[in-house]
């Protein structure tokens, strides 16, 4: 695969399946240590004399709103740079340059629902 200089050249020319081998699986070990990072805080967390209770019931109280607040931004991006990329394959670059702004836009207003007031 040395041959192939640019990473357009590399989607175009490389198999669906190696492709998904060399990108995916480094994705789900990001994933997976990621969960480990988070199993060992709390056996840390659970450690610490005498507040170690209440940190991990604090922990336990914002882990939803955190998958949750993670679960929109995965949407946005995810979601976004799927309908960008499958616009940048059928050569269509107007159309992905306002995939990338609808999703920067979409995700500014996620973050922040008063901007939308503020912008009218």
């Amino acid at each position: 695969m040395s041959e192939l200089n640019t990473t357009e050249e590399l989607l175009e020319k490389t198999s669906v399946r190696s492709l998904v081998l060399r990108l995916g699986i480094p994705a789900m070990f990001g994933q997976f240590f990621n969960m480990l990072y988070s199993i060992v805080d709390r056996i840390f967390v659970g450690q610490i004399p005498e507040t170690g209770g209440i940190a991990l019931a604090g922990i336990g109280v914002c882990t939803p709103a955190l998958t949750a607040v993670t679960a929109f931004a995965y949407m946005v991006g995810i979601g976004g740079a799927s309908f960008m990329s499958i616009s940048l394959g059928q050569k269509n670059h107007q159309q992905a340059k306002e995939i990338l702004g609808n999703s920067l836009l979409l995700f500014f207003f996620i973050v922040n629902p008063k901007l939308k007031q503020e912008l009218q």
